[in-house]
């Protein structure tokens, strides 16, 4: 006779599941040192650029490597950075939040193109499908352990949304339902 798993015991499998992936994540990484790094790199690069801020940033490298005399002129190419991202005058740019806003632009715009770059070779698409079964885990490891109905209900979901299923998502789904005592 089986019995359901508590919500404590699927969060377990889910962590251990979770740590299966960042190793093979690592291991796929590991014959190319510096992978990540690179990809990283750039798109951050990509990021500047599709910002309309890479020669904006440069800037910034060159005064960060000057005298503190140059405080005022970095400060006024920031804030001129955020009035391009806001679409706003720079009078209008608020001194005291402009770097973490531009930072905070700068990495969502980053990390779209990580996913971008790592979508151009094999090692990538297989870093994006495994982080994408990570991020799905839970409710993976939920529907493994679900009754024919939230199943069925999911995939109608699925259906109404044109959500693709991951891999391991559709192995869950065709998973025989857990018997309840």
């Amino acid at each position: 006779m089986s019995h359901s798993l508590t919500v404590k015991e699927k969060e377990h499998w889910k962590e251990r599941i979770e740590r299966r992936i960042a190793k093979q994540i690592e291991a796929l990484c590991s014959d190319e040192p510096g992978f990540m790094d690179d990809v990283r790199e750039a798109a951050r690069r990509r990021a500047l650029d599709s910002l309309g801020i890479a020669k904006l940033d440069d800037r910034l490298d060159r005064i960060r490597r000057q005298q503190e005399a140059l405080d005022a002129k970095k400060t006024r190419t920031q804030k001129e950075m955020l009035a391009i991202l806001r679409g706003i005058p720079v009078r209008q740019v608020d001194v005291w939040r402009f770097k973490s806003d531009i930072e905070e632009s700068l990495d969502k715009r980053q990390l779209a193109h990580e996913d971008e770059l790592l979508a151009e070779t094999k090692r990538g698409r297989e870093i994006l499908t495994l982080r994408t079964e990570k991020e799905n885990l839970l409710d993976t490891v939920w529907l493994a352990t679900s009754p024919k109905q939230i199943k069925d209900l999911w995939e109608k979901v699925d259906d109404l949304l044109g959500a693709p299923q991951t891999t391991l998502q559709r192995e869950a789904l065709a998973m025989a339902p857990i018997a309840e005592d």
